[in-house]
C-alpha cells in the first residue's frame, strides 16, 4: 500500500522503484519488504492510466474491455 501512495503522490514510479533500491542498498529494507514495494508503485502507476481513462471512455468502448 505504502508502494502505491508514493507512486501516486510523485507521478513517477521510476524514482519511487530509485529510493527503494537505496533504501534496500543502504540496509533501511530488507529485500522482500523492497520487492513489495516496488510491486505497489507498479500498482500505482497502472491506477493512475485507469483513473485517466475514467473520463475518456465512452460507452461504445466498454464491451472492449470486457472481453
Amino acid at each position: 500500500m505504502i508502494g502505491v501512495l508514493i507512486t501516486m503522490v510523485t507521478q513517477s514510479s521510476s524514482t519511487s522503484v530509485a529510493t527503494a533500491l537505496a533504501a534496500l542498498s543502504v540496509g533501511a529494507v530488507n529485500f522482500p519488504q523492497a520487492a513489495a514495494l516496488v510491486i505497489g508503485m507498479d500498482v500505482g502507476t497502472t491506477f493512475t492510466a485507469v483513473l485517466a481513462t475514467f473520463g475518456g471512455a465512452q460507452w461504445h468502448v466498454a464491451p472492449v474491455l470486457l472481453m
